[in-house]
């Protein structure tokens, strides 16, 4: 946004400010209109009484115009950035798909999705002292598919990989979820048929100052990747994916934020 058009709406939003209480000082206070009948500015015979419900009204549409106008210039401007972000997190996960690529793992940018795992700020949860984990889709970074929503608790029970994340404060991957998914996670059926499709996950914990988990990055995958078996490639994605976190935590900080379940 220039310098011109960030000008306009603070001017805009100083003369709502002012509109207000200005339209409400003319509708209750008759000095001005006692002024303007006795020099008689519209004539001797004008309706001065009417006059003051007349600008009333009409202070009251301009306010409405201007207002209307500041909340579209913003929206405009919200979505023109959100389509900026979108389009960068777009080239950097293509980038990112690149970087994870070997001989024996032919990986595409279709073939990974990128979720984002940020604090479920429910009251329900601060009332039962329990912490959960909510995901964030982009479709810049993954296909929603029937993930949404999906939310796993880390303390003081451990769901799924984000909950061993979130304890050990590490990276954890599983690349046999086929086997182990409805075993060893301690997921409900729901989050089981929410990750079914799944074969592959890997988890990287976003720590703040204090090292304290604020958000996660999972990369996870319907197609079988195996990185466990290849020490060097194994080093290879996690360095790759601890950069890519790092890059969209530091640029785009927030795709962080903490978010409340719908449901």
């Amino acid at each position: 946004m220039g310098k011109k058009q960030g000008l306009l709406i603070v001017l805009g939003q100083m003369g709502i400010s002012l509109l207000i209480p200005f339209t409400n000082y003319i509708s209750k206070d008759n000095n001005i209109i006692d002024y303007m009948q006795n020099k008689d500015f519209l004539g001797q015979y004008y309706n001065y009484a009417q006059l003051k419900t007349i600008l009333y009204f009409v202070f009251s549409i301009l306010s409405f115009i201007v207002f209307t106008i500041i909340l579209t210039i913003k929206k405009y401007r919200k979505n023109s950035l959100e389509k900026q972000r979108d389009g960068l997190l777009e080239m950097w996960k293509r980038t990112f798909a690149e970087t994870l690529a070997d001989d024996n793992n032919k990986l595409s940018n279709n073939d990974i999705d990128v979720r984002i795992f940020v604090p479920n700020s429910s009251i329900k949860n601060r009332l039962k002292k329990k912490k959960e984990f909510i995901i964030k889709n982009f479709k810049s970074l993954a296909d929603p598919d029937i993930t949404d929503d999906l939310c796993f608790e880390v303390s003081p029970q451990s769901e799924g990989l984000v909950g061993f994340c979130y304890q050990s404060k590490k990276i954890v991957y599983d690349d046999n979820l086929e086997e182990t998914n409805s075993k060893n996670y301690n997921l409900s059926k729901h989050q089981q048929n929410k990750t079914s499709n799944l074969k592959f996950s890997f988890v990287c914990p976003i720590l703040d100052i204090n090292e304290d988990v604020i958000g996660m990055v999972a990369i996870d995958s319907k197609k079988l990747i195996n990185i466990r078996s290849n020490k060097k490639y194994e080093k290879q994605f996690t360095t790759a994916v601890l950069n890519f976190s790092q890059l969209m935590h530091k640029n785009v900080p927030e795709l962080f934020k903490a978010r409340r379940a719908l449901k």
